[in-house]
């Protein structure tokens, strides 16, 4: 993460911060402009921010306040001069009080924010201050601004990128479960796939995404990234780390689950845990006799595989003759740094193979009553298609949505908006979790 540039120019009653982020402009401007957002980061490290009131148009306002490490409260007004939608933002700054009165003799600055495109995935947040006097701009950086909106910018960041500082948590058989929390709001429970770890794109964008209402847990599986083991390994183990997620969630929460992540989830909810609604993309079930089946003894060869230390056997095996990708791809992966990360997990393969078990949908998934969207992409295996479908068919309260264009490898773009309506509203369009699925 890059530092920001500050430049102050006393004569000219100016201070400029410029920041780059690792995010589109699109994204970035929302942070500035969505008042779940704003309150998320405003405020310096310790000094949480609260939206009391927001009205985003020119000569509307943002009222806000900020409580201090004692408890102290101190009340903000941004009024809104001009709005040039993902280019330029000017606001002027005042002191106000509780009623969102603004204190005319308390104007600290005009502040004019202008947002660039670097590329693709990088954002220029260039924040321009102008003050009315030198001693005003003097009187600022006495009081220690230039370090508060640093911090507030370094909240911005890991709320772009989906990141904050790891913690733990100990899990029933004692194996530390490493996890990130970030956002507020009801919780969900991020729960990878094989081979996946919080760190990777897949969750670290989703939980940038959906942090904007909720709270997000974005935790490694045992085996994997900054998380423990304790042989010997059991699905019921790996249900009892996510009732460890649920209880650092305060008791009940949201789980999404992707591939075999959503076989744990199932299972999870079938188990009894406390899951108020769950999204399940792509699980790998076999529901269809004509769809290609992986070899019968596939745990057995995997696990000799691991236990041999031949992790890239391992790997390719699980990739080509279990997942079905073309024998090349792995071929070529081993060219980049994503191999390295695929080897440190590899040993968790065997998990995600006695998850699956022999890919039938559970019998007990019939019994599950917690709101469920199921997922799939257009372009995904057939296979995964006919499971998604058959999911959705036998679970009593599913809403099947289908993402145009998207495969396995799906896009945050397009699977992020779908799972935040269906938590916050429970509904996809017309589709509701609360209305059992017809077969197609």
């Amino acid at each position: 993460m890059t530092a920001p540039r500050v430049t102050k120019d006393i004569a000219k009653k100016r201070l400029t911060i410029e920041k780059e982020f690792q995010a589109d402009i699109s994204r970035v401007w929302s942070a500035w402009t969505t008042p779940e957002k704003l309150a998320r980061w405003w405020g310096p490290k310790n000094w949480p921010a609260t939206g009391h009131s927001f009205d985003f148009r020119v000569g509307g306002h943002w009222h806000f306040c900020l409580t201090g490490p004692e408890g102290v409260k101190h009340w903000g007004l941004l009024e809104y001069t001009r709005i040039d939608p993902m280019k330029v933002l000017h606001v002027e700054d005042y002191i106000s009080d509780a009623a969102g009165t603004k204190s005319e003799d308390r104007h600290t600055s005009r502040w004019e924010v202008v947002f660039r495109k670097v590329s693709g995935t990088v954002t220029l947040v260039t924040t321009k201050l102008i003050f009315a006097t030198e001693k005003g701009l003097e009187r600022v950086l006495e009081m220690g601004f230039e370090d508060g909106y640093t911090s507030a910018l370094d909240n911005l960041n890991q709320l772009l990128v989906g990141r904050t500082e790891p913690r733990t948590a100990t899990s029933r058989d004692g194996t530390s479960i490493a996890y990130e929390k970030l956002g507020s709001g009801p919780a969900i429970i991020l729960v990878g796939g094989a081979m996946v770890t919080r760190t990777l794109p897949a969750h670290t964008e989703l939980a940038a995404v959906l942090s904007g209402k909720n709270t997000v847990i974005n935790y490694d599986r045992r085996g994997r990234g900054d998380s423990g083991d304790t042989a010997p390994y059991s699905v019921e183990k790996e249900i009892e780390d996510l009732q460890t997620m649920i209880d650092v969630a305060g008791g009940e929460a949201a789980v999404y689950g992707l591939s075999s992540g959503a076989i744990l989830a199932l299972r999870a909810a079938s188990a009894g845990l406390r899951i108020t609604k769950l999204v399940l993309f792509e699980p790998p079930f076999i529901v269809d006799p004509n769809d290609r089946k992986p070899p019968a003894d596939s745990l057995e060869k995997v696990t000799r595989m691991i236990s041999q230390g031949r992790r890239s056997a391992a790997a390719t095996y699980f990739m080509t003759k279990i997942f079905g990708m073309p024998a090349f791809l792995p071929l070529l992966m081993r060219l980049t740094p994503f191999w390295k990360a695929i080897l440190a997990v590899a040993n968790t393969l065997p998990y995600d193979l006695t998850i699956t078990g022999d890919y039938t949908i559970p019998q007990t998934a019939s019994s599950v009553k917690t709101p469920t969207l199921v997922l799939h992409g257009d372009h995904t295996q057939p296979l995964l298609i006919h499971a998604a479908q058959a999911l959705a068919r036998t679970l009593p309260l599913a809403a099947l949505v289908v993402l145009p264009g998207e495969n396995h490898q799906v896009a945050t773009a397009d699977l992020g908006p779908v799972v935040s309506e269906f938590l916050e509203r429970g509904m996809i369009g017309t589709a509701t979790a609360a209305t059992a699925l017809s077969p197609p």
